[in-house]
């Protein structure tokens, strides 16, 4: 082979990778965008939804402050459901999904994106919205995420020993 041959096969191979590196990188853009434009669309029709069960949304991407501790050093950060919603006096977080995957509350991502989402606020239940077919599910996980939840309890049983305290001894029971 000639040192033309070569030379036209090397920049050929190369410029073969930067089309192709080009044009997959181009494809991964546009799916990245469609995927947007299909969630923000899902989110607009999401009010009309949960009216259709009853429910009102009041708020959308809502931000809620989240604390984790690592090695006793807080790290804050936040989260956004996409609503808040009420029906009665109750209030729910509102997660949206569309496509095949993510519409299923058991899969492992959204489920553990759920999960946060409960132990970010206190409400009655997460409704989990899936656009593409116009359903609507209230999600409620059995244990409280944060001891900062049971501490009203703690506060109730403090003052109950105290008054049983001030009992016994206004009394001299003992």
């Amino acid at each position: 082979m000639s040192h033309k041959l070569l030379f036209a096969i090397g920049i050929g191979c190369v410029l073969g990778a930067f089309v192709f590196y080009g044009s997959a990188t181009l494809w991964q853009q546009v799916r990245v965008r469609r995927r947007l434009r299909r969630g923000v669309r899902a989110e607009a029709k999401t009010g009309k939804i949960l009216r259709s069960y009853g429910y009102h949304l009041i708020d959308t991407q809502v931000p809620l402050a989240l604390t984790m501790w690592i090695n006793q050093q807080p790290h804050q950060y936040t989260v956004r459901p996409d609503g808040l919603a009420v029906r009665g006096r109750r209030r729910y977080l509102v997660e949206v999904k569309t496509g095949s995957t993510a519409t299923d509350p058991t899969y492992v991502l959204t489920r553990r994106q759920l999960l946060e989402y409960s132990c970010a606020a206190r409400v009655d239940g997460i409704l989990f919205v899936n656009a593409d077919r116009h359903t609507v599910k209230e999600i409620q996980f059995s244990r409280r995420c944060s001891s900062a939840r049971r501490l009203p309890a703690f506060l109730v049983g403090v003052c109950c020993g105290v008054i049983a305290s001030v009992v016994v001894w206004i009394t001299g029971w003992i």
